[in-house]
């Protein structure tokens, strides 16, 4: 698919509801490269998501050499994955923790904004998911593109990244929320 035919489906993303999304797909990174699909993840403040490799691993990090907690957690559009079908599994790639139906766009999600998920509490940060060589190499250039148009920033098509307030478990099914 092309930047072009990707816009035609701007709409089915804008469409996603503005809150109250179910989590659909739970994920953990143990290690670098590899991805886990599990029923339920607890998430803790200091620790992120449990089992996943943040706090050892975390791509961004503070100046002391922390793992930054603002990308401790990642959540993507079921919507953008669907677009993406062709390209491999995109739930077994795409190695974010939460995979829910809600608009992720800065207009629903600013940043800071707080969400309820499970009996845990996350928060939006500040640090664009605006996609990696990663993805690329996994879903295709075009995708890629696609994503980091200027146009396209404010919606956040990739994701959005937060930070853990309140540490809890999550399970499948469990409902998002604003707070």
């Amino acid at each position: 698919m092309t930047v072009a035919n990707f816009d035609l489906h701007l709409a089915f993303i804008a469409a996603a509801p503005k809150n109250d999304a179910v989590i659909e797909h739970i994920c953990i990174r143990p290690t670098p490269g590899t991805r886990q699909v599990v029923d339920r993840v607890v998430l803790s403040s200091t620790d992120g998501a449990m089992g996943d490799r943040w706090k050892t691993s975390a791509w961004l990090r503070l100046p002391n050499g922390a793992p930054d907690p603002r990308v401790q957690v990642a959540l993507c559009s079921p919507r953008l994955l669907q677009l993406l079908q062709g390209h491999g599994d995109p739930r077994c790639l795409i190695g974010d923790t939460f995979v829910a139906d809600l608009d992720l766009s800065e207009a629903n999600l600013p940043i800071g904004q707080r969400l309820a998920i499970g009996t845990a509490v996350i928060q939006v940060s500040d640090i664009v998911n605006d996609a990696c060589g990663k993805f690329a190499h996994r879903f295709g250039v075009e995708p890629f593109k696609w994503i980091r148009k200027p146009e396209h920033q404010h919606l956040r098509l990739r994701g959005i990244f937060a930070q853990v307030i309140q540490d809890g478990e999550v399970g499948m099914g469990a409902t998002l929320h604003k707070c």
